[in-house]
């Protein structure tokens, strides 16, 4: 995704998977209140649409200390 679709309150992408369907989608990265959060979103590339699929607070002892990666358990 370009810079310009980027979301404004500092969230970072951690995956991409332009194969999933309907729509590629994304694994993004936040911190609210110091906690961190995933959101994964879907962009339908005709209509610029991008769709919340869910959003979590990741369990620590399923990913690495920066969150972006799952750990080898």
């Amino acid at each position: 995704m370009e810079g310009k679709h980027r979301p404004h309150y500092g969230a970072n992408w951690a995956s991409a998977y332009p194969d999933d369907r309907p729509y590629p989608s994304y694994l993004m990265l936040g911190m609210v209140s110091q906690r961190p959060i995933h959101a994964v979103v879907a962009k339908d590339a005709e209509t610029q649409t991008v769709f919340v699929v869910t959003a979590y607070e990741p369990d620590e002892n399923l990913w690495q200390a920066d969150f972006k990666a799952r750990k080898n358990v």
